[in-house]
């Protein structure tokens, strides 16, 4: 199956706007492969589904895939479905056109398995159990004797979208019939060959699903109904309220063993209500014991979350003004476009699908759709460095949380309001939202979201020069990530506080903690991660001023921004290479790197990287004599980074001046940039765009901040 690159056609209609990541398991899954694009014909945005070539390795496979597609096409339209609109063929290889659901919890998951992993609070899990349940329901009420067969967190996306009158997001059921195509191949199989032929998670002797959700018919190969799919729910809402799975073992015949004979964890002591009751409903060995309909299990979870005494359940969308539920379609799908275009780099392209969402939610007067497209916009806005904008829309967002008492929203927006005071250098500012965040995600036992926040106060901390307070946010961060598994998460503090530990010069611990970053990044097979840790691992030889092994790093880590496409990754590694040739004195190596960056970060307005480089050149071209050069170069930094706000850039220039026989400080740049450019020898202010790269909260996650490019290499890439 050929691999589509952004901005290519699939079908002649869908324009890619983001392909799958193999490296880093993004948009990959166990046995599909996600397209996120454009329909053009619509100017809406869907997730093309394609089956991985194993699974559909002759046409008869692909001939079920097709009939089994459009059954999902049959379920039609329903709030808690992921909508199959089509089923496709681009010959030799058949793919679905899904709904494109957008969240907002983890730019990299959209699923259901990003928010578990802690303890939900009842009320939470028992709204996102009933979604669950009420997208089965219509389901099988549209096709009768309908079972999916591997329900499962990472089978259940969540959206951005809240549901009416509550700060609860929307939860959408996903990839109808396809396990039931597994099964089937499965079944043509001949005998000897069905024990080499595996899933991504159970061999295939029969029995087919995910080992911690299959009901103990699924294992003993025995007929499945809507009682399979009651069992899966059950699991699925223990682990919501736990924090972990109903079962535990090792291995696929621990699991068998505790799901055929009833060994399930203890259940929590407060369990013993109605909570408990209807886990052990669900839960039972016995399909005949189990709820035998969707319609019961609806029942009993409204019961449930109203005996919670906090108010009604929220009506389904479906029964508000058809109208204004088709607008609302309309607008979360432009906003889910916009997240696809911000998530590529293509703010500017973003915002003009953010701007048709928000026109449309303030039509409605919606004000969950405008707080959340307000949000977007900002990051979009601090993405391209319109700073100002970012501002006046999170401040709104910040406002519409706080009336319709969203914690998690509010946490959120808090966040970057945090960033985007840190990149201004508001330091102090950033530190007290970032602050006020971490109280929030605390009273809402938000584990994940609390390491995330400790992540960014200890970057706060960092620029502030605050290192040892710095080191200890991370550290904490690292109780967190370790203690629920978040290995992406604990490889990202370590980097961080590997970069702390080199700015208080103790190298070698530094070198310790990047090693464990790049184990756990090659774990993961997540490149971009491993491309970081190689360039931090080249930052401390170069700070112990092993110049061989920092070449070799700095080598491996150029070689891996190329192969993934990592544009900004690049950059950063050619102009480090360029640092590292000067110091060994092989100048013209040095300019050749130099003048490659130069030109990838005018390619990607990466305005921080161009002023780098020239600052970097200017002193080559002293050492070489070209002195005009050298001028030339600082001059067109001044000017871009007095138009852009580059603060370090300016101080640079500044403590630079008298070591150049200027005036201590800026006059004499402006002076000289003025001169130049009277003489049409540097470029003016005018139509110059600065870009600013932020982090934590965005659905833009850059690995931001290369090593400072200004001096020689010692300081790491900071994850936020």
């Amino acid at each position: 199956m050929p691999l589509y690159p952004p901005d290519t056609l699939i079908a002649d209609r869908y324009e890619v706007i983001q392909a799958p990541d193999i490296g880093r398991k993004i948009l990959v899954g166990r046995i599909g492969l996600v397209y996120i694009c454009r329909d053009r014909q619509t100017d809406l945005p869907v997730a093309l589904k394609f089956f991985k070539p194993e699974y559909l390795p002759n046409r008869a496979a692909r001939d079920r895939f097709l009939n089994e597609g459009q059954t999902w096409v049959e379920l039609g339209s329903h709030p808690h479905i992921v909508r199959c609109f089509n089923v496709k063929y681009v010959d030799p290889t058949p793919f679905l056109v899904l709904e494109r659901i957008a969240n907002e919890h983890d730019p990299e998951n959209a699923s259901l398995c990003a928010w578990i992993g802690q303890p939900m609070p009842r009320e939470q899990a028992f709204l996102f159990a009933l979604q669950i349940a009420r997208g089965m329901e219509h389901a099988t009420e549209q096709i009768h004797g309908l079972v999916h067969r591997d329900l499962k967190p990472a089978n259940i996306l969540v959206s951005a979208d809240k549901l009416p009158g509550t700060p609860i997001n929307r939860l959408c059921v996903t990839d109808f019939g396809l396990m039931k195509i597994i099964t089937d191949y499965a079944e043509d199989l001949p005998a000897g060959d069905r024990g080499n032929w595996k899933s991504a998670q159970v061999q295939l002797t029969g029995a087919v699903g995910t080992p911690q959700y299959m009901a103990p018919e699924q294992w003993k190969a025995e007929p499945v109904g809507m009682y399979t799919d009651i069992y899966a729910l059950g699991c699925i809402l223990y682990e919501m309220l736990s924090g972990q799975t109903a079962v535990s073992g090792h291995n696929a015949n621990d699991l068998r063993a505790a799901h055929c004979n009833g060994n399930l964890r203890p259940m929590l002591q407060n369990w013993s209500g109605p909570a408990g009751v209807f886990l052990k409903r669900c839960l039972a060995v016995d399909p005949g014991r189990r709820y035998q309909a969707w319609k019961e299990v609806t029942t009993a979870l409204v019961e449930m979350y109203e005996g919670l005494g906090i108010g009604s359940v929220p009506q389904e969308s479906e029964q508000e003004d058809q109208g204004n539920a088709e607008r609302r379609s309309i607008a979360s799908s432009y906003n889910a476009l916009g997240i696809s275009y911000a998530q590529i780099g293509k703010a500017q392209k973003a915002l003009e699908y953010f701007d048709k969402s928000l026109e449309i939610f303030q039509e409605i007067n919606d004000r969950q759709g405008l707080g959340a497209v307000q949000g977007n916009l900002g990051s979009a806005y601090a993405q391209l460095g319109k700073v100002n904008e970012a501002l006046g829309y999170f401040e709104q967002d910040l406002a519409i949380a706080r009336e319709l008492g969203d914690r998690r929203r509010e946490a959120i927006t808090l966040g970057n309001l945090g960033e985007v005071y840190r990149n201004l250098g508001d330091v102090r500012r950033a530190i007290d939202y970032h602050e006020q965040r971490l109280e929030i995600t605390r009273q809402l036992s938000d584990r994940r979201s609390e390491g995330n926040t400790l992540c960014s106060l200890g970057l706060a901390y960092f620029a502030l020069g605050d290192t040892n307070r710095a080191i200890s946010c991370h550290e904490q961060q690292l109780i967190i990530t370790r203690e629920i598994s978040d290995r992406r998460g604990e490889g990202n503090a370590l980097c961080n506080r590997g970069n702390a530990y080199a700015q208080l010069g103790k190298v070698n611990e530094a070198l310790a903690d990047y090693n464990q970053y790049l184990r756990i990044a090659r774990e993961l097979g997540d490149r971009r991660a491993e491309g970081n840790a190689l360039g931090n691992l080249g930052n401390a030889h170069a700070q112990l001023n092993d110049l061989k092994g920092a070449l070799l790093f700095y080598q491996m880590r150029l070689d891996i921004a190329q192969e993934i496409g990592d544009r900004l990754g690049e950059s950063n590694a050619l102009g480090n290479l360029g640092i590292v040739y000067t110091q060994l004195g092989e100048l013209q190596h040095a300019l050749e790197y130099y003048e490659q960056r130069l030109k990838i970060a005018g390619e990607i307005d990466d305005l921080t990287g161009i002023c780098s480089t020239l600052f970097n050149m200017g002193h080559l071209y002293v050492q070489i004599g070209q002195v005009r050069a050298a001028a030339h170069a600082w001059g067109t930094v001044y000017v871009l980074a007095k138009q852009a706000n580059l603060d370090q850039a300016l101080q640079r220039l500044s403590d630079l001046a008298p070591k150049v026989g200027l005036p201590e400080g800026l006059n004499g740049w402006e002076a000289l940039a003025q001169h130049m450019q009277e003489q049409g020898l540097l470029p003016g202010s005018d139509g110059i765009e600065p870009l600013q790269r932020t982090g934590d909260d965005y659905w833009v996650k850059h690995n931001s901040a290369a090593p400072d490019p200004y001096i020689k290499p010692g300081k790491g890439h900071s994850i936020p």
